[in-house]
């Protein structure tokens, strides 16, 4: 066997554990074809809107630090239509992005999908994404998923002492077996950078231990969520 495609086995064993058995064979190569555009991307060979959410319907855990808004597969779909507008898209690209956030928001499931453990700064509490009525109904979303068993939801408050200079938000994905290597990436004004470098990713491992270390704990991170949304 010619080792370009040696080198494709492991991924492809991978992906048919993951998904199930052999039946799932011919949707895994579709999903093989669109991670290899994921590492395109994160080689900047083409355009990362192209990745659509690939990456997290294929990880077992995602780890996301957020600074400025809820992340993405928290997001109710009033708070994502509301993102969208703040963004310089044209109206069909809104469109087809309100349309991703629809079928990415699928991946998360009170009893299935990834573990998301997300940490948000304060300050996206109090951010009027949408207007106060969409904000508040954001707020209670969060504190109904902060329950689900695969949803850890922290809040870094404005009082944190310590706090990790990471200077932006940034999103760790891990996936199943070894085949598939963890991920870090960053949203931008042009797209998506993602990040795969083992220095890279231990030291955005270590912020997002360090950020969770000095987040409130669940309870307390759920009693805010429940505080800021009575306050609007």
């Amino acid at each position: 066997m010619p080792a370009r495609f040696e080198s494709l086995v492991p991924v492809l064993l991978t992906l048919i554990e993951a998904a199930g058995g052999a039946a799932e064979v011919p949707r895994r190569l579709s999903d093989l074809g669109a991670w290899h555009r994921l590492w395109k991307a994160a080689r900047g060979e083409v355009d990362s809107s192209r990745v659509g959410c690939l990456p997290e319907a294929t990880a077992t855990l995602i780890r996301a630090f957020e600074c400025l808004l809820i992340p993405e597969l928290l997001q109710t779909e009033d708070y994502a239509r509301a993102v969208v507008t703040l963004g310089y898209w044209t109206r069909s690209e809104r469109l087809r992005r309100v349309e991703l956030h629809r079928r990415c928001r699928d991946i998360l499931a009170p009893r299935g999908g990834p573990t998301v453990w997300a940490v948000l700064d304060e300050a996206v509490l109090r951010r009027p994404v949408g207007g106060a009525q969409v904000l508040r109904a954001q707020l209670e979303h969060l504190v109904e998923m902060s329950s689900w068993p695969n949803v850890v939801i922290q809040v870094l408050p404005f009082g944190a002492s310590g706090h990790t200079p990471v200077g932006t938000s940034f999103t760790l994905l891990r996936f199943a077996g070894r085949a598939l290597p963890d991920i870090v990436y960053l949203h931008q004004l042009n797209g998506t950078a993602y990040l795969n470098r083992p220095a890279e990713l231990d030291l955005y491992r270590r912020a997002m231990d360090c950020l969770a270390t000095q987040a409130d704990s669940q309870d307390r991170s759920r009693a805010r969520l429940m505080a800021a949304a009575a306050g609007l």
